[in-house]
């Protein structure tokens, strides 16, 4: 998937003010971006600047979502570093 610059730094703004918490029995995942179609909840965007890391806790709770019976999707979005 493409996404161009001006794409990814609206996804970026809009991420500083929206966020989704789920809650897991290992403790809650914040969502930085709800993605919703037509009323329907499709999934979500993590995202990253720099050099931030994707943790594997962070990577585990999102394969468990993804693996439900209505999947949510997770698609990390990352800053380069020297933008």
């Amino acid at each position: 998937m493409l996404v161009n610059l001006s794409g990814i730094a609206l996804i970026l703004f809009i991420s500083s003010f929206l966020r989704m918490d789920y809650d897991f029995k290992d403790g809650k995942r914040y969502m930085d971006l709800d993605v919703w179609y037509k009323g329907v909840n499709v999934g979500g965007i993590e995202t990253k600047i720099g050099s931030s890391r994707y943790l594997p806790l962070q990577r585990l709770k999102d394969v468990w979502l993804e693996d439900q019976d209505v999947p949510y999707p997770v698609q990390l979005v990352r800053k380069p570093k020297n933008w």
